[in-house]
C-alpha cells in the first residue's frame, strides 16, 4: 500500500467510530473486579451482588450496565481464580490468595 493510500484511509481522532473519552466515575472490568475483591476482604461475612454494588456505588462510582450483573460476571472470573468462593446463589466469600496478592489488589482498589 502507497502512502497516499495509507493517508487517504487514516481518520482523524475525532473521527473513529466509537466513544474515546473515558468516564472517570464509572468502573469496569479488571478495576470492579479489584474493587470487589478488596470489599470481600473488609467483610466478615458473605455479601451478594447487589450489596457489592451498592459499596461500589457508595464510593462515588458507577458500574457499566446492569449492576448485579456486571457484579456477577466479575466474581465469576476471581472464582475462577480461587481469590472468591460462590457459597450458593447470589452468596459470595473470600477466597485463598497469596498475601502479596491480598496487598496489591488492596492498594489497586484504594487508587
Amino acid at each position: 500500500m502507497s502512502n497516499s493510500a495509507t493517508a487517504a484511509n487514516a481518520r482523524t481522532f475525532d473521527q473513529l467510530p466509537f466513544e474515546t473519552t473515558v468516564n472517570p466515575g464509572v468502573v469496569g472490568s479488571r478495576a470492579l473486579r479489584y474493587l470487589l475483591v478488596a470489599e470481600l476482604l473488609r467483610s466478615p461475612h458473605p455479601m451478594s451482588p447487589s450489596q457489592l454494588a451498592e459499596r461500589v456505588q457508595q464510593n462515588g462510582l458507577t458500574i457499566r450496565g446492569r449492576a448485579t450483573k456486571t457484579v456477577s460476571d466479575a466474581l465469576r472470573w476471581e472464582t475462577a481464580k480461587g481469590r472468591v468462593i460462590k457459597l450458593g446463589r447470589g452468596r459470595y466469600v473470600i477466597g485463598a490468595m497469596p498475601k502479596s496478592t491480598k496487598s496489591w489488589i488492596r492498594s489497586r482498589a484504594a487508587a
